[in-house]
């Protein structure tokens, strides 16, 4: 993977994160997420891990899921 695109998702993994934390008030959350998302939580991880590129799909899932705008506007800015 190169550099930038690595950055890029290793980021976009830290803004998931924190959103996800704080919205379910624990980091211990990720498979309540996860099944909210419909995802396994291996995957979550992957994606908060910065260590798998996620199809716009699941991008949009994991914003709604969240429904925070504040968090929306930034995952769709990148």
């Amino acid at each position: 993977m190169e550099k930038n695109k690595e950055k890029m998702l290793k980021r976009l993994g830290r803004i998931i994160k924190k959103a996800r934390i704080k919205k379910y008030k624990s980091d211990r959350s990720l498979r309540e997420f996860s099944r909210d998302v419909d995802m396994s939580h291996q995957a979550v991880k992957n994606i908060e891990n910065g260590k798998v590129e996620p199809k716009k799909e699941t991008l949009l899932k994991i914003a709604h899921t969240l429904r925070s705008e504040e968090h929306t506007s930034e995952l769709q800015s990148h």
